[in-house]
């Protein structure tokens, strides 16, 4: 099972383990400062390939999720975080960037889609998040997902995509979704 965080850079290229003798371990959420990086760049410090199996064990409630994201977890059932989880929404809650990359069923969209739910602002009625995805059927998936844990927030969740009727899209989006 296998997961990885890179920063996002247009130059990164992964790093790939060149010591297979013994286990590595990645750090995030430390400045970058080599490959002359500015201390204040917020790309993330990765080091090492490493899988996120020796990510340490937290709960949902360790992560600063508010009431109603922590009650939607709870009615979806979700115990523990995953590893991709553990380590991206405590950068991610924090405003920084990252590139999540982690196999499919790892909860990926939960990683990102959590932070982005909790720093979003229910009584501002106007686009606050927009996610791309390469398929239609995908982009109606993320969404439903991202509705079911938005529920108890009162954020809106639309899926613009095309063939559907564009004014009523448009609709969707000008009420504040």
């Amino acid at each position: 099972n296998h997961a990885s965080i890179m920063p996002k850079r247009p130059e990164h290229r992964p790093f790939t383990n060149t010591r297979a003798s013994k286990p590595s371990h990645r750090k995030i959420g430390r400045p970058r400062a080599e490959e002359g990086a500015a201390p204040t760049d917020p790309a993330l410090d990765v080091q090492d390939d490493a899988t996120f199996d020796s990510a340490p064990l937290v709960k949902f409630s360790d992560l600063e999720l508010s009431e109603p994201v922590m009650r939607a977890i709870a009615d979806l059932g979700f115990e523990a975080p995953t590893p991709i989880q553990a380590r991206s929404i405590p950068v991610l809650l924090s405003g920084r960037d990252l590139i999540g990359q982690a196999q499919t069923g790892t909860g990926k969209t939960a990683a990102f889609a959590l932070p982005m739910i909790n720093r979003a602002d229910p009584q501002l009625r106007k686009i606050q998040a927009v996610i791309l995805e390469p398929t239609r059927e995908l982009a109606v998936q993320v969404a439903g997902g991202i509705h079911d844990l938005a529920k108890h927030t009162g954020l809106r969740v639309v899926p613009v995509y095309g063939g559907q009727p564009l004014d009523r899209q448009m609709r969707a989006l000008n009420a504040g979704a």
